[in-house]
């Protein structure tokens, strides 16, 4: 069984857990494989690491950008998760499967959290976030006509 499988056996339906290439769940995945992301609403009273070494804890319905639980596991909004992704090493088709995977009011959001961070570049010096956003827009729209 894998670890994902016995997680979910054990936590479902509140949370979802993704690797790597699961990016539908949420629109998200790790730029480190050794590190699963994990959608969920409430963490504060669970304790996860018997499962995994690592965990990101991703929840779309909190505002905080990095939490770290008593365990040390990390957990961050979506739009930061996102962030954090593109500040390190990644690869374009990651990023195209993160955004075609995204609804369109999570990529609004993604937009909105970056102009109220004003993050224009990424640590990596990468600036073309704009225009990766404004074509995963336009294919959007381009596939719904």
């Amino acid at each position: 069984m894998k670890l994902t499988s016995q997680l979910q056996s054990q936590v479902a339906p509140d949370y979802v857990i993704s690797g790597r290439n699961a990016v539908s769940y949420y629109g998200l995945c790790s730029f480190d494989s050794n590190v699963e992301c994990l959608e969920c609403d409430e963490i504060a009273d669970r304790n996860l690491n018997p499962y995994f070494n690592n965990l990101i804890f991703v929840s779309e319905s909190e505002p905080e950008d990095i939490v770290l639980a008593d365990s040390g596991v990390r957990y961050a909004s979506l739009n930061k998760a996102i962030v954090d992704y593109f500040d390190n090493a990644y690869d374009d088709s990651a990023i195209d499967e993160i955004f075609d995977s995204m609804s369109d009011e999570q990529i609004k959001s993604f937009k909105q959290y970056l102009e109220i961070k004003n993050i224009t570049s990424f640590d990596n010096g990468d600036i073309r976030i704009n225009r990766i956003i404004n074509e995963s827009m336009k294919n959007r729209i381009s596939d719904s006509n």
